[in-house]
């Protein structure tokens, strides 16, 4: 399939919930057809009054059959292959083989809605394609991200610190690091100012030395290769707590456990 060495793993979507989908659109979809072909049957009749209710109805639950074979449509035939050097993505007859080292941003975003699984989203973005959407729609897409994190960490943590170090700024979402400070905005900071940065309920806190109320709350989804840019913010001004760094970004709804923190990228 690819020449992308070893396979590792592979992810494809639910067939249940594919055959779920496309029935629920056909039922409504018929059901609207019907409905409506019924109450232009009985306009002007003695019957209209009864069925002015699927005059209504009618065009409501086609809209409904419209959004549920929608959904079936973006759910079909999805097949991710991990490989030792890569991922292959596969759509039905398209399939795109994507070696670690193409991908220049992933975007992740998580939420913990009360009661229910945890909700999964990766925005890949390659040197040539994409932007590529990876989420719940696949069974496992948490490890799988977890997996895509840790490689495009590994090859763009070395390009970005050496940016920064030969005195090019390095962009991550709203904030910029530069050898001069930490900048959102028109508003910057020196390095030596700022305490340790710290992780909570899904954000990115940033403190000055001294100083109790916060200097930036960001939301941590905001940023693309977030682990890269917590690797060299560890590495200029430390952690609060915990001193490493997460294998999964915290909810932006907050869970009731705190995810892991793994080993320190190097």
């Amino acid at each position: 399939m690819t020449d992308l060495q070893t396979p590792l793993a592979e992810y494809h979507t639910s067939r249940a919930r594919i055959r779920f989908w496309l029935l629920l659109g056909i039922f409504f979809f018929l059901l609207g057809i019907g409905l409506s072909f019924l109450g232009v049957l009985s306009y002007r009749s003695f019957v209209y009054n009864q069925m002015r209710p699927a005059m209504i109805l009618g065009p409501l639950a086609g809209v409904c059959g419209v959004w549920a074979l929608l959904n079936w449509w973006s759910w079909r035939d999805i097949h991710v292959f991990e490989y030792l050097e890569g991922l292959v993505i596969r759509q039905g007859k398209r399939e795109d083989a994507i070696p670690w080292d193409e991908i220049e941003e992933v975007q992740q975003m998580v939420n913990a809605p009360t009661d229910k699984e945890m909700l999964y989203s990766y925005r890949i973005k390659t040197k040539t394609n994409g932007p590529y959407v990876i989420d719940n729609r696949l069974p496992g897409v948490n490890q799988l991200g977890t997996s895509i994190q840790k490689h495009v960490t590994h090859h763009q943590y070395q390009i970005s610190k050496a940016k920064f170090e030969s005195g090019q700024a390095v962009v991550f979402g709203p904030l910029t690091l530069r050898q001069s400070g930490l900048q959102k905005g028109e508003h910057q900071i020196q390095w030596d100012a700022l305490a340790p940065v710290a992780i909570h309920d899904g954000l990115l806190i940033i403190r000055q030395k001294g100083v109790v109320m916060p200097l930036m709350k960001l939301r941590l989804s905001s940023f693309p290769n977030l682990y890269v840019m917590l690797s060299i913010l560890h590495s200029l001004i430390g952690f609060d707590q915990p001193e490493q760094l997460p294998v999964s970004i915290p909810p932006d709804v907050p869970a009731e456990a705190p995810l892991p923190f793994p080993e320190e990228t190097s």
